[in-house]
Parts: C-alpha cells; structure tokens; sequence
C-alpha cells in the first residue's frame, strides 16, 4: 500500500514514545521537500531571490510561532548567535542552491550532507567515545550510498559546483555549531 509510509508516520505522532520518530520523518520529508524545491526554483529565478524568499518565509513563521506561543524573550548573547547561524546557514543556502542550479544535483547533495554532518558525528566521538559495531556500520552504508548517488559515469563533475558545494557543507558546519 502507497499510503503506508504516512500511516505509520501518524501513528508514530500519536505515541508518546515514537514522537520524536514521527517528528524526524516530517523534518527528513520537509528537508528534502524544501532543497528539491529550491534546487528548481533557481533554475528559474535568480538564487538570491529563492533563498531571500525562503528566510523571509521563515522567519515570519518563526516570529508567529513565537507570538502564539507566548515564548520569552531571549537574551542579546544568544539573539546574536541565532542571528549569526542564519546569516551563515544563508549563505551555504545560497551556495548549495547556486551548485544546484549548475545542474550537478547528486555531487552537490552528497557532499555537502556529507561535509554538514560532520558536525555531530565529530560531537558524538567526543562526548560519548568511540561508536559502536552497529554505528560504524550505518558509516560504511552512507558512505557506500553517497558514492552511489555522486557516481556520474558521463565525466567528471564541473569543479564550480565541487567548490560550492564544499563551501556550502563548511558554512552549514559552522552555522550549526552557532560559531562565527
């Protein structure tokens, strides 16, 4: 059944234990929604435009959100750092979606994911220790599936989209971290 994927992302909204299950697909869905979307927008319109109209979009939902929520405001340090991680995740935006529009989709989605996620991995080794059996596995699998999805047997990649893509992945790296 087609529907079944929904189904059980619903159901897993619903249990108070599998919400965060729930919550990841949508965002996984709503991720990718949102980078194939823009990916199209800017081989139509100019790239600046796309993600202008995309952080406007979402900082107007952000401040609604923060509105009906009632949330407290936050202080001048941390308002200043969540300026800076979206100025910065603004620019890697807007140099992923250049790289996109350069039509190299599957290099320029595999490395710069790759490069982004760095970020917890890296966190995770020192916080935690070194992973587990089952961990290094799902690393050899995302490894294995990004050359898979990279793999262009017509030539190589145009070194344009490489470098944007790289600079995209560093400048996501640093937005998340919060550092300018």
């Amino acid at each position: 059944d087609s529907n079944q994927p929904l189904a059980m992302t619903l159901a897993a909204f619903g249990h108070p234990g599998l919400r965060f299950v729930g919550l990841g697909l949508a965002a996984s869905a709503f991720w990718g929604a949102s980078d194939f979307l823009g990916g199209l927008a800017t081989r139509k319109a100019h790239v600046v435009m796309v993600v202008a109209l995309a952080h406007s979009l979402s900082l107007g939902m952000l401040l609604l959100i923060a509105l009906f929520s009632h949330s407290s405001v936050v202080s001048a340090h941390f308002a200043l750092i969540g300026l800076c991680a979206g100025a910065f995740g603004g620019v890697a935006l807007l140099l992923y979606y250049q790289a996109l529009s350069l039509g190299e989709m599957g290099i320029t989605t595999a490395l710069t994911g790759l490069l982004t996620a760095l970020v917890p991995v890296v966190y995770s080794f020192f916080t935690q220790g070194s992973p587990k059996s089952s961990q290094i596995l799902g690393f050899v699998l995302a490894a294995a599936a990004i050359a898979l999805i990279a793999y262009k047997p017509a030539g190589a990649p145009r070194p344009l989209a490489l470098g944007l893509a790289t600079l995209a992945g560093e400048i996501g790296r640093a937005s998340c971290r919060g550092r300018v």
